[in-house]
């Protein structure tokens, strides 16, 4: 065998660079363990089978590496290589088969008599046209294969069709819910985490953390709103957007899940809310009774 190169299995994943025969492996290299079929410079011996002859394996976008097919010994449309089918195989040229290069060289070195080249030359067309035969069998079976894959396709994308009808987004999670009691927000950044500002809203309990909404509906949203800040009544309250430099009411005040993930600050998952006026003033005033009675629970 004339030296080989680099071994291309797996698109020269390899790194093998050059081939040295295996004594104990024939076909195999020394240094990678993959067949000679997979190093650069391969050419496949004289097959007596009714395969065509085929060149460089296209499987997975050519990264096969198997310079050329000879079929396996328990199935001829395997190649003994790369286990690959015949279909992965592309057609190699006539001008490069053993034969018509066992003609050129035998034309150019030696002269040959107008009958002895008129005998190799009906051998030879005999044999295209026993090539010929075969490769109709092999496309006759290629179709087939397509028309089998088209119709497992086919089937896959009722399934994916079906899929695609089933709601989406029903659920959304947040590392944080704020709400605001006050008109404070406006033309204002949202506060920063573990800031005074932060720390405040904290305290009072206006900072939710880890929320889920299981939910996607108007009913859903509002008693998770409620339940988690019970300064909130009904939907005494609106959506703020946060994903600008400052904070400002949305444009939709829709309850939903899809319209909470416009507006939410998409590099945190914050959601911003606020009290509209009179709820907000009504929770001031709550504060400061609070205040007041603790003020004169500790004069007592």
């Amino acid at each position: 065998m004339c030296s080989l190169g680099i071994c291309n299995y797996q698109n020269k994943y390899c790194g093998c660079q050059t081939y040295m025969e295996d004594e104990n492996n024939p076909e195999k290299c020394f240094y990678c363990n993959h067949y000679n079929a997979f190093h650069t410079g391969f050419s496949p011996p004289p097959q007596s089978t009714s395969t065509p002859l085929l060149g460089a394996c296209q499987k997975d976008g050519v990264s096969c590496g198997c310079q050329a097919f000879v079929a396996g010994p328990s199935n001829e449309l395997k190649c003994k290589y790369c286990d690959h089918f015949t279909a992965f195989h592309k057609s190699a040229s006539t001008n490069s088969s053993p034969l018509s290069s066992s003609l050129t060289s035998n034309t150019e070195n030696s002269p040959l008599s107008l009958s002895s080249l008129q005998i190799q030359n009906g051998s030879t067309s005999g044999d295209s046209r026993f090539r010929d035969e075969n490769n109709k069998k092999t496309m006759s079976i290629i179709k087939k294969r397509k028309r089998n894959q088209s119709k497992f396709r086919n089937q896959n994308s009722l399934i994916t069709t079906a899929s695609r009808g089933r709601p989406a987004n029903v659920s959304l999670g947040l590392n944080h819910l704020l709400l605001f009691t006050q008109e404070s927000w406006e033309n204002n950044s949202a506060p920063r985490e573990n800031t005074s500002a932060w720390i405040e809203m904290r305290d009072n309990g206006f900072i939710i953390e880890n929320v889920l909404f299981n939910e996607n509906t108007a009913e859903a949203i509002n008693s998770l709103i409620t339940s988690s800040f019970p300064s909130v009544k009904e939907s005494d309250y609106i959506i703020l957007n946060g994903s600008t430099s400052k904070l400002k009411a949305a444009t939709s005040q829709e309850k939903s899940l899809k319209n909470f993930r416009d507006n939410m600050s998409k590099s945190n998952k914050r959601l911003y809310l606020a009290l509209t006026p009179n709820n907000s003033n009504e929770t001031e005033l709550d504060n400061k009774d609070e205040d007041i009675e603790i003020k004169s629970e500790s004069n007592n």
